[in-house]
C-alpha cells in the first residue's frame, strides 16, 4: 500500500521537523507527500459593510508555492504542493486534507520553550486537526520536554 501524507507547512522550524519526519516515513514505507500551506484571509465582509482592500492578505500564492517547492527541493523530497485560502486554519487543514485523500496528516508541534501565546495559537490548530481529521494525525514536537 502506498500512503498519501499531508504535511501542513507554515515555514516554521516545527513544520520543517514534521516534513523531515514525514519524508523519512515516505522513503521507508513508500507513498507520496503533499505540502499544504494555509493562507489566512479575513472573514467575508458583512453585506452592508464592504471590506477595505488594505485588509486583504499580502501573501502571494505563487510566492508561497515557490517557497514550498524550494523547501522540498532542499531536502531532496518530491512533494506535491497544495494551497488553501481560509479564515480558519484548523478547519481548512481538515477539509483540504480530506479532499487530498490523506492517509496521514503530520503536523509540527510547538516546543516547550515557545511563548504561551504561540502555544495557544498553534495548539488550538493542532487540537482541531487531531479531533476532526478523517485520517490519523501525528504531531512531531521539537525541543526537549522538562524532566521534572
Amino acid at each position: 500500500m502506498t500512503y498519501r501524507i499531508v504535511v501542513p507547512h507554515d515555514y516554521s522550524p516545527e513544520a520543517d521537523l514534521a516534513l523531515d519526519w514525514a519524508a523519512t516515513l515516505v522513503r521507508s514505507a513508500g507513498g507520496s507527500l503533499v505540502l499544504l500551506h494555509v493562507i489566512l484571509v479575513p472573514a467575508p465582509p458583512i453585506p452592508k459593510l464592504p471590506m477595505i482592500p488594505a485588509l486583504r492578505p499580502v501573501e502571494n500564492p505563487n510566492v508561497s508555492h515557490g517557497m514550498l517547492k524550494e523547501t522540498a527541493a532542499q531536502r531532496g523530497i518530491d512533494a506535491e504542493i497544495a494551497l488553501i485560502e481560509t479564515s480558519d486554519a484548523g478547519p481548512g487543514i481538515v477539509t483540504r486534507s480530506r479532499e487530498l485523500g490523506a492517509d496521514l496528516v503530520v503536523l509540527g508541534g510547538s516546543d516547550p520553550g515557545r511563548s504561551t501565546l504561540s502555544r495557544a495559537i498553534r495548539g488550538s490548530v493542532i487540537d482541531y486537526v487531531v479531533w476532526h481529521a478523517s485520517s490519523p494525525v501525528v504531531v512531531v514536537r521539537g525541543g526537549k520536554a522538562d524532566s521534572a
